[in-house]
Formats: C-alpha cells, structure tokens, sequence
C-alpha cells in the first residue's frame, strides 16, 4: 500500500571543537560597517591545531592565542551592500572533524520613511526619507514609469499623479536610490 514506516535515530554527535557563541548575529547593520566579535572554542577532543576558513563576503578571521584546552578566535565582518540577510560563517576544522558557526546580519534599509506607503490624495501624495547610514543622501527617486511627477526639498518627497490612477497597479512599488558616492567604499549594485 506505500505507506512505508518511519523510524527515529538516536544517538550523539561527537564534535571536537565547541564555538562560543555558536553563531554570531549583528541584527541590523549598515553595509559599509565594521564589526568584530571573539569566539573562543573549546577543544573537547585532542585537537593539536584548529584550522578555520570565512565564507562569505565581507569575513576574516585572526587565531588570538591557542592552547591545550581551546583557542580564541578574532572575527571582523565588513558589511558589503547587498539586500537581506546575509548568511555567512566560519569553518573550523580540528581532528577528524569540522564545525560551523554561522554569521548572520540584516542589512538595513537605507532610508527611514515616514510613512510604509504613499498616500495619493486628490493627485498629489507624499513622504519623508531620512537617511539612516553615515554621510547617506538620497541620488534618486525611481517611479518605474508609473505617472508620478517627483519632487524634493531635503527629506520630504512630493508625489504628482501626472496620468491615470489606474496605471499604478495596487501594490506597486518604487525604489529610493542612495548615492553612491556618498557611502564610501561600499558598492551599489
């Protein structure tokens, strides 16, 4: 009949090295930004030497200082531009094993709005965008063809419907494009 039987494993994992903190979480940062975290990593195992690799863009690691007993590890991550969160990590390798620990950030939006959604009353609608990240301006406004007249005076942004409501589909969205030059080394795709 296909109905097959499940079964259930029981067991425990023998790891030789133990990362504390397990994983490294920054929350919400802002590309371009510099963090540095300590892991120390506990050697449960004869582990002569630990050995460890970054993935991830932005990732490097330095060994502090090392014993019998574990070590100590020095991450930097430097925030690249990228939208979303970013899941990138460390290998650690020691014995005959190897051990992740995970690096995960949100990068933040650029801009806090005054409003999640534009408003158009009588043709006309519009927001406030303040820059959250160091030395940030606002390059453009991008109304992806939709009939949108944009104007600006510092963060305030004024919205002119300059044709038919109904070419702005529901849940249309537009984008609001940092400078680029104003973020130093961080690269805008």
């Amino acid at each position: 009949n296909g109905a097959g039987v499940r079964l259930g494993l029981n067991g425990t994992i023998q790891v030789a090295l133990r990362p504390r903190p397990p994983r490294v979480s920054l929350g919400s940062v802002a590309p371009g930004s510099e963090h540095v975290a300590e892991i120390s990593v506990d050697k449960l195992d004869p582990v002569r030497e630990v050995s460890f690799e970054t993935r991830g863009e932005g990732l490097s690691v330095e060994k502090v200082s090392e014993d019998a007993k574990g070590c100590v590890l020095r991450l930097t991550a430097k925030v690249p531009w990228k939208k979303g969160t970013q899941a990138n990590g460390v290998r650690l390798t020691g014995g005959e094993g190897s051990t992740w620990i995970p690096v995960i950030w949100t990068v933040e939006q650029p801009f806090e709005l005054s409003a999640e959604a534009i408003e158009i009353e009588e043709g006309r609608g519009e927001l406030t965008a303040k820059p959250r990240w160091p030395s940030a301006s606002l390059a453009r406004v991008d109304t992806k063809g939709y009939p949108l007249e944009v104007a600006r005076d510092g963060d305030r942004i004024v919205f002119t419907l300059t044709g038919s409501p109904f070419d702005i589909p529901s849940g249309a969205t537009i984008d609001l494009v940092p400078e680029p030059a104003s973020l130093g080394n961080v690269a805008i795709p």
